[in-house]
């Protein structure tokens, strides 16, 4: 029976291979669906998001790279927002979020290197998964990322799975969700009996 995880393909592989030989190492990383599939186990839609550590004016260096390497634009990025790629060989579609917030950084440092059929990439922490898909339940708006109601179901089943396949470390959840004063996403956290 063929897998229905993105992220156990040779596409995938292939795709974050292009992505790695690309971009700086140690200044970028995976998150949202693969890095959920990668932790825990449910199937996910199947896009790549990057963050990448970097300051915006700094981000279209990057983009360049990328674009070189066969992950061209959708559409004109707009500085401040998120790039929308597609990668040329696959058609997957691939989002990048360039930042300079302290904490999306450490994210980024902080990341482990997994690999998938042979291609090595950093991916963000299980605990730091679950702090993002917490941050994306409390945005009532929707801004981050374009977050639809539809995918706030999803974010909450990717908490519940990462929690149910890793062993977090809920004092740097508590720690970092308190720093950060965010203190709706430790509410959300709770409710879901991940702290």
């Amino acid at each position: 029976m063929p897998s229905q995880r993105f992220s156990d393909t040779q596409e995938f592989a292939g795709v974050m291979r292009r992505i790695d030989m690309a971009l700086p190492e140690g200044e970028w990383c995976l998150i949202g669906g693969r890095a959920v599939e990668l932790w825990a186990n449910p199937p996910q839609t199947p896009d790549i998001d990057i963050l990448i550590a970097k300051d915006l004016e700094n981000l279209e260096a990057d983009l360049g790279a990328l674009e070189r390497a066969g992950i061209l634009p959708c559409a004109p990025w707009e500085p401040g927002g998120i790039a929308f790629l597609k990668d040329a060989e696959t058609g997957t579609e691939i989002d990048v979020l360039g930042n300079s917030e302290p904490l999306l950084n450490a994210m980024v440092y902080a990341a482990h290197v997994v690999t998938v059929h042979g291609v090595s990439f950093p991916v963000a922490t299980a605990e730091d998964m679950v702090i993002l898909k917490a941050r994306m339940l409390a945005d009532p708006q929707g801004a981050l990322m374009g977050r639809a109601t539809a995918k706030r179901k999803r974010d909450r089943k990717a908490i519940r799975a990462i929690a149910a396949a890793q062993t977090l470390d809920a004092d740097y959840i508590r720690k970092t969700l308190t720093q950060e004063r965010w203190g709706e996403e430790l509410e959300i956290l709770r409710k879901l009996g991940v702290l």
